[in-house]
């Protein structure tokens, strides 16, 4: 990523005689389309604060719409748009070890991004969450099959984890074998797909 000191850009444009409005829908034009990072050099409450907190809303309101998208896709239509949009609203909440793009990769080896998956062992829906784990969770077995219910019990269960082991490796081998008997082949599966 690209770093840009927006105070050098916003200078540039001065000299040049554009305005602070226009300069700044040409600053937000660029770091919206291109892969940047602003330097630190905003002051908070200024003009170009505000500037830039609409281009961080604009910028996760596209990977947003991206990730919605991509769910529609990736499910070939079995999970429909407002699902798809509650999924992504739980995944963008998700933060670091236990990331979106983790739990994608989950989604992905475990059931292809078909809600109505049911593993050897009574595993439902996308993330295949077992019906022990959904009661610790305080759902029933059966709601396992809505994606969203799925996807928040699978997310509190890798983050319960990852808070009782300390690894997001662990974690995943726990989510995937149970926490006593830890697939380390399928984590390091997972990590490094």
């Amino acid at each position: 990523m690209k770093r840009i000191d927006l105070k050098a850009i916003v200078y540039t444009l001065a000299v040049f005689g554009l305005s602070a409005a226009i300069g700044m829908g040409v600053v937000n034009f660029i770091a919206f389309n291109a892969d940047v990072d602003f330097c630190d050099s905003v002051a908070p409450g200024s003009p170009f604060d505000f500037s830039m907190n609409m281009l961080q809303a604009a910028k996760a309101s596209k990977t947003m719409d991206t990730l919605i998208a991509d769910l529609r896709r990736l499910s070939r239509g079995l999970i429909n748009a407002g699902q798809a949009h509650e999924i992504a609203t739980v995944l963008r909440s998700c933060d670091k070890p236990i990331t979106s793009d983790l739990v994608l990769r989950i989604i992905k080896r475990e059931s292809h991004f078909d809600p109505r998956v049911v593993g050897k062992q009574g595993e439902r829906g996308l993330m295949q969450v077992k019906p022990v784990i959904a009661r610790l969770h305080g759902f029933r077995s059966d709601e396992m099959f809505d994606p969203i219910k799925n996807v928040l019990v699978g997310v509190a269960e890798l983050k319960r984890l990852y808070a009782k082991f300390g690894s997001a490796g662990l974690a995943i081998a726990a989510y995937a074998g149970g926490e006593n008997a830890q697939n380390v082949r399928y984590a390091l599966a997972i990590m490094g797909e």
